[in-house]
C-alpha cells in the first residue's frame, strides 16, 4: 500500500544519519524539525536512516515525535564499528622503535622551525572551543 512520507537521504559512504541539532536548544530544534517535516505534503511517516540510538539528539527526536502524536517504528537496526578512545595513553600498544624515532625526528624539526619547544596538552574533555589567533574559527 503506497504511503506519502518524508525520509532523510545520505550518501552511501555516510555512516551516521543523526541530524545536527544545537545542543543548547535541542528540544526546540527537534520539535521544529519534526513539525516541519510532518507538514511536508501531509506525510504519513518520517524516515530517519542510520539514526544513532541513544544520545541527546535521539531522545529529543523521540520526544518530539510523541508530542506531535506520532508513533515510532523501527524497521532495521544494526551495530556499526566505532573507534573508542582509551582511558589512558599507556593502554595503547607500544609502537615500534623505528616509528618512535621518526616521530621524534619530526618533533625536533618542528621545534627548529618554531624556534621553541613544543608543549602538548590534552583538551579532549574540554567542551569549550579553542579559538585561533585571529579569534575566529576552531582548531581541532
Amino acid at each position: 500500500m503506497p504511503a506519502w512520507g518524508v525520509a532523510t537521504w545520505q550518501h552511501r559512504y555516510c555512516f551516521c544519519g543523526t541530524p545536527l541539532l544545537r545542543a543548547d536548544r535541542l528540544e526546540v530544534a527537534a520539535g521544529e524539525m519534526t513539525r516541519e517535516l510532518m507538514r511536508q505534503g501531509a506525510a504519513l511517516f518520517l524516515g530517519f536512516d542510520s539514526l544513532v540510538d541513544g544520545g541527546p539528539a535521539r531522545g529529543a527526536l523521540h520526544a518530539a515525535i510523541e508530542a506531535e502524536g506520532g508513533e515510532e517504528l523501527w524497521v532495521d537496526a544494526y551495530e556499526r564499528a566505532a573507534v573508542q578512545r582509551r582511558a589512558a595513553a599507556h593502554d595503547y600498544p607500544t609502537m615500534k622503535a623505528k616509528h618512535r624515532q621518526e616521530l621524534g625526528r619530526k618533533r625536533r624539526r618542528l621545534e627548529d622551525e618554531l624556534g621553541a619547544a613544543l608543549e602538548t596538552t590534552d583538551q579532549a574533555a574540554d567542551p569549550s572551543p579553542i579559538l585561533s589567533s585571529s579569534g575566529a574559527g576552531r582548531n581541532s
